[in-house]
C-alpha cells in the first residue's frame, strides 16, 4: 500500500496509426497516452525480444514469449495492492498467477504507449477483486 510508480521502461516496436473507436471517428486521447517513448538507454522488452531472435526464435514467438511482466504475483494468498501507478511494461502490467484472494484497489495503469499494454491479468487464480482502478491501456503494435 502507498503511493509510488513502477516504470518498466517499455518501448514502441512500431509507430501506431491514429486510433478510431467502433463508430469510426478518431478516439479521444487520455493523459496517459501522451507519454513519450523512451529514447536511448536500455529497454528490457526490446532487449528480451532481440535476444529471443538471436537465439533462433522467429520474431512473433520472441515477441510473445520472451518479454517479462512488470509486476508478477505467483502463488500469493490474501494480497492487497493499493495506490501504485504502473507505467510502460515490457509485456503485462500486473500478472497474477496461481493465487487466491488478490485485491487490486486504486491503481493507475498507464500502459497505452507500451507494446502489449495490458492492465491486469489473472491466470489460474480465485477470489480476485479489481476496484477503483484507472486504465489507460490499448494494443499499439
Amino acid at each position: 500500500m502507498g503511493r509510488g510508480t513502477i516504470d518498466g521502461n517499455g518501448w514502441k516496436r512500431a509507430a501506431k496509426p491514429v486510433e478510431t473507436d467502433e463508430l469510426g471517428p478518431a478516439a479521444a486521447r487520455l493523459r496517459g497516452q501522451q507519454q513519450p517513448a523512451r529514447a536511448g538507454g536500455w529497454n528490457p522488452g526490446q532487449a528480451q525480444f532481440e535476444r529471443g531472435v538471436a537465439d533462433g526464435l522467429d520474431a512473433k514467438t520472441a515477441y510473445g514469449q520472451r518479454r517479462s511482466s512488470l509486476f508478477l504475483v505467483r502463488g500469493g494468498r490474501d494480497v492487497y495492492l493499493e495506490g501504485l501507478t504502473i507505467l510502460n511494461p515490457a509485456f503485462h502490467g500486473i500478472m497474477v498467477l496461481e493465487s487466491e484472494n488478490v485485491v487490486v484497489n486504486g491503481l493507475i495503469h498507464q500502459t497505452y504507449d507500451a507494446n502489449n499494454a495490458d492492465g491486469i491479468e489473472f491466470g489460474n487464480s480465485s477470489g480476485g477483486i479489481v476496484l477503483n482502478n484507472f486504465f489507460d491501456t490499448a494494443t499499439t503494435a
